[in-house]
């Protein structure tokens, strides 16, 4: 299975954690590459 998870595909979020006054308290980004194929034939999102 040569290349098997090898992607050009991303899925980026971000979170944020916010005060009662609106300001960004904190902020998390998760990026993971997408393969293009997955084993089990669920989709990631």
């Amino acid at each position: 299975m040569k290349d098997q998870f090898v992607s050009n595909k991303k899925s980026a979020m971000d979170f944020f954690r916010f005060d009662r006054e609106g300001k960004i308290l904190e902020h998390w980004d998760v990026i993971k590459e997408l393969p293009e194929m997955y084993l089990n034939g669920n989709l990631m999102y």
